[in-house]
């Protein structure tokens, strides 16, 4: 019995015109639509010529430019006039590229790839960045690429939360996300095992070489299946929402569609006495494997100190790619976890390369032939220099606010663009959805270094659209970017005007700060001997620059009046090809041609958000910093959007009907009939996406926002002198009680930096390596956001307060120092100035076992030292090298213990450092002091330090750090 594909469903929105079947394949391109596409280029070319030339004879030989201010004018109209035209034109010839390669294209038959895929197997990671996304739409997402119908695919979820959230939401979110890879493989488990099953039982059978018609009939009922699988897993309560909705139709069941059709071909064939060949039935049953394998798990970059925690996705995505192609170990140190390279032995964490990587934003889902399709087209030898392959995503359809299928309308008409672009080999990547060549990414990558720690950025980080400026990156060392022509990805329009306006800003920021890549570009492509061709120039600089061009020439038009000799009536025509030319598009892509109106309101209400992205750019590139990634909200509650957003098109509604009242006046009637028009299509885009009651409400809260003052809080009473100084009198006396005073009673003087519910203190042993047992433990601080101790030191020592931390700190260490077996000592990390300040008299009072005090060498290399420290208590002298310099440190001061980084040890072992080893060590025998030895990961490590006599170590493998309490909430 074959499987229904339909369900119950909710009605369709009152716009079911915008619920159009979704199509893989572009409509068909007729010869009179490509005529029509030449002629509306050739059309505007002879307007602003006609223009120009009627333009300069009525200024400049008839004499209407008669005083130096209209000769200015009249030049700043035209360049107004000749850049609306570039916009337009740029359009109309990347739609004309888009025909022409819609009608070239040629879908390569399933057997030809299947047949390719049976001899090679290309590897490919899928990345998903996510940041607070709701569960929903990371499950559609991951499920997405999980059921691509690739060999050995690997989905990986990066996780850019707040590893420790303090608010119940966002530890909501960060939960969901943490379980959402598990879920997914629990989901295709059971298929998964069933499928493999099959194919291990064919390929093991006398079937794989001589098939019959029964193999043809089990091969259909596994198909038939596997339709039955997938369509369960469709949800109708949630198709109120576009995105679910798609995912469900478009997704799960055009890929039960697909398997059923196989299903039915298959008995067709083997009713009819046919049996196919035995490699393609063996291809079938791979198809139906790699379907449902997956290897699906996520990634948290800022659980690790030594990976960047920028706050964008391009770091996000860097952080995960730099990894790959090696094994780590998962350490805790002083600075916090961290990722260390691994050796042979046992690893923590392993991270494959591959050869292809697929960037897939967290709101986006992908259908599943996207990566066999496109990984196929980059197989291809005449496609080896091309570096990223892409489907430009088109809007989820169906969206029921008219905001929101109006922007998918202006969404679906840029995916036309896109497509014609690379007709003109001026293709831009479109970062939510993409292929991208290993090897590709390895050649433009770039390294710095924060510390010791490297930090590679493969995709450019500059701007907040990353993408855009990595696609110059590659052209300049000579990689091709192409889009592949169908429909094969989708991505989620926000619903509302607040959260477009967020994601319209990021996109009209960074454009004008890449725009001088272009003639880099251009030139490097000249050194290597390709010209770079006009209408490569053109559109890629309209890519750019196009935002801020046309948004300054409709204000300018808007608001300054223009000389009535500079408005001509032909320029009534100039606009007609562009604005016929969309509303067919519109019309071919299942909108109307009416909506053209309704997208051109739409822009204009755009133009206050783009000015703001532009002006952000602005600042950027003279400050020479980065803008704050603006992330888009994907929640179907409104978001309020800024006040300027909301009061700026009324204003400009306003301008623009002073303007027509005063140009009918003067008789200025093609100046009134352009300020007429923008007056009336952004009054109703202002009361259809915006909404009258919705602006009155968000003006109302902002004002609110800004009047309300919030209640003061009760003041604490005031702690006096003598419980302040019984707290902390060893602080007092080395700071002094100035900037103390006024702490609250019952609260250490450093409240206001840190709480004691603020850290955590972990322990790592260290052992005696001779006899096999713990001698001690050191006390590692850590703060549950994230920050490393160090800098947060670094930070109070600024303000004068470091050795009133380290003393907190100090004292969270004692306090849960007691949990810990009474043998062995206790390692504390300390500053010289801490040392020196005497504090530890008070705080070790009521501990009962040694204390060594660990003082990094760097920071007493320049001074006079000489601890002030209580008895019981020794010090150790940490990170020591082999330098000259250090053995130099260690007999002027003689600590009790020398720590030193197992890597100088293993340097020591060589013929290079065996030398100064040997000398250290020598010295540390003369003075009786203990060597211990930190970052033992390996056991060829343990066994070089009992070859070499060294008799104390701590390291991962030995010991992990650990915390003696119960893990708080979501700390891994």
């Amino acid at each position: 019995m074959t499987p229904e594909l339909s369900t119950t469903t909710s009605p369709a929105p009152a716009t079911s015109y915008a619920d159009r079947p979704v199509q893989t394949l572009a409509p068909i391109i007729t010869d009179r639509r490509v005529m029509m596409g030449r002629v509306a280029v050739v059309a505007t070319l002879v307007v602003w010529m006609t223009y120009v030339g009627s333009w300069l004879v009525g200024q400049f030989f008839d004499g209407q430019a008669h005083s130096i201010r209209s000769k200015v004018e009249a030049v700043v109209y035209l360049l107004v006039v000749t850049l609306l035209t570039a916009s337009s034109l740029a359009y109309l010839m990347t739609r004309l590229g888009y025909m022409y390669r819609t009608r070239q294209h040629q879908r390569v038959p399933r057997a030809v790839i299947d047949d390719y895929f049976a001899h090679h197997l290309p590897t490919l990671t899928v990345i998903v960045p996510s940041y607070e996304e709701e569960p929903r739409v990371i499950r559609n997402t991951l499920l997405s690429a999980a059921l691509q119908e690739y060999p050995f695919i690997r989905v990986v979820l990066l996780i850019d939360n707040n590893p420790h959230p303090k608010k119940s939401s966002e530890r909501r979110l960060l939960r969901a996300a943490r379980d959402s890879a598990r879920e997914i493989e629990e989901l295709l488990k059971t298929p998964a095992t069933t499928f493999r099953r099959a194919l291990e039982e064919f390929e093991s059978s006398p079937r794989a070489h001589q098939p019959d018609e029964r193999t043809m009939r089990d091969l259909a009922a596994l198909y038939e299946s596997a339709a039955t699988t997938v369509l369960g897993w469709r949800d109708p309560s949630l198709h109120a929402d576009p995105a679910e909705r798609f995912f469900d139709q478009g997704v799960l069941e055009g890929l039960a569609e697909d398997l059923i059709t196989t299903s039915l071909a298959l008995t067709r064939a083997s009713d009819e006495g046919v049996v196919l060949p035995a490699e393609r039935l063996h291809q079938f049953y791979r198809r139906l494997a790699w379907t449902f394998r997956a290897d699906v798990t996520s990634f948290e970059r800022k659980l690790y100190a030594n990976l960047s925690h920028e706050p964008n996705k391009a770091m996000n995505l860097n952080s995960y790619i730099g990894l790959m192609g090696h094994s780590y170990h998962d350490v805790e140190t002083v600075a916090g976890r961290v990722l260390l390279p691994a050796g042979s032995g046992r690893r923590s964490l392993e991270i494959p390369n591959t050869d292809y990587v697929v960037t897939l934003d967290a709101d986006s889902v992908i259908l599943p032939e996207y990566c066999l399709r496109l990984v196929y087209l980059m197989e291809q030898t005449q496609n080896a220099d091309v570096a990223v392959a892409q489907s430009p995503y088109s809007a989820f359809p169906g969206s029921s606010s008219p905001l929101e299928r109006i922007a998918g309308a202006t969404t679906d008409i840029q995916h036309i663009a896109h497509q014609g672009m690379t007709y003109y080999n001026a293709t831009f990547w479109v970062g939510a959805n993409a292929v991208l060549r290993k090897r590709a990414l390895d050649d433009v990558v770039e390294t710095t270094y924060v510390g010791d720690w490297p930090v590679h950025r493969y995709i450019s980080d500059r701007t907040v659209i990353e993408d855009t400026e990595s696609t110059l990156d590659l052209a300049r060392r000579g990689w091709r970017l192409v889009n592949y022509p169908e429909h094969l990805a989708y991505s989620a329009t926000p619903p509302d005007f607040g959260s477009l306006a967020i994601q319209r800003r990021r996109w009209a920021n960074g454009g004008l700060i890449i725009a001088p890549k272009l003639r880099q570009m251009a030139r490097e492509k000249s050194e290597r001997g390709k010209e770079t061709r006009f209408s490569e120039q053109l559109i890629r600089m309209n890519y750019l620059a196009s935002i801020a061009w046309s948004t300054f020439a409709l204000v300018l038009l808007l608001v300054y009046p223009f000389s009535a000799s500079l408005l001509q009536p032909i320029l009534i025509l100039l606009p007609l090809p562009y604005f016929a030319a969309m509303a067919s598009d519109l019309r071919s892509l299942g909108y109307r041609r009416r909506d053209l109106a309704s997208t051109y309101g739409f822009n204009l209400l755009l133009i206050p958000i783009n000015l703001a992205g532009v002006g952000t750019s602005l600042i950027q590139a003279i400050l020479s910093d980065k803008s704050a990634f603006g992330r888009t909200p994907k929640v179907r509650e409104r978001t309020v959007p800024a006040l300027s957003f909301i009061v700026a098109p009324y204003l400009i509604v306003a301008v623009a009907a002073y303007t027509t009242v005063h140009d009918i006046h003067l008789r200025h009637w093609v100046n009134a009939f352009f300020a007429g028009v923008n007056m009336t299509l952004l009054s109703i885009a202002i009361v259809r996406f915006i909404g009258l009651r919705h602006s009155a409400v968000d003006v109302v809260r902002h004002l609110q926002l800004r009047l309300y003052k919030p209640q003061r809080a009760t003041p604490t009473p005031i702690a006096t002198p003598t419980e302040r100084a019984n707290q902390d009198w060893a602080t007092i006396l080395h700071v002094g009680s100035s900037g103390s005073s006024s702490s609250p009673r019952g609260q250490l003087s450093l409240d206001g930096l840190h709480r004691r519910t603020d850290t955590e203190v972990i322990f790592q042993s260290i052992w005696d390596l001779r006899e096999r047992h713990i001698v001690g433990y050191e006390a590692l601080s850590r703060f549950l956001d994230g920050g490393a101790p160090h800098f947060r030191i670094a930070e109070a020592s600024a303000e004068g307060r470091g050795v009133e931390l380290e003393t907190l700190l100090a004292r969270y260490a004692v306090e849960s120092s007691h949990e810990l077996p009474p043998a062995g000592y206790l390692a504390l990390n300390a500053s010289p100035a801490f040392a020196l300040s005497g504090a530890l008299h008070s705080l070790l009072r009521p501990l009962q076992r040694p204390v060594v005090l660990e003082i990094n060498a760097r920071d007493i290399s320049d001074h006079s030292f000489s601890p002030r420290l209580p008895q019981g208590v020794s010090w150790a002298l940490t990170d020591i090298d082999l330098s000259s310099d250090s053995r130099t440190l260690i007999a002027r001061y003689t600590p009790r213990q020398v720590k030193i980084d197992m890597r100088w040890v293993r340097l020591g072992a060589t013929e290079e450092g065996r030398g100064e080893l040997s000398a250290l060590l020598q010295l540390c025998r003369v003075h009786d002091i203990d060597i211990v030895v930190q970052h033992v990961e390996a056991t060829r490590d343990l066994q070089l330090l009992e070859s070499m006599g060294i008799a104390f170590g701590q390291g991962y493998l030995l010991g992990r750090p650990r915390s003696l309490q119960p893990q708080p909430p979501l700390v891994p």
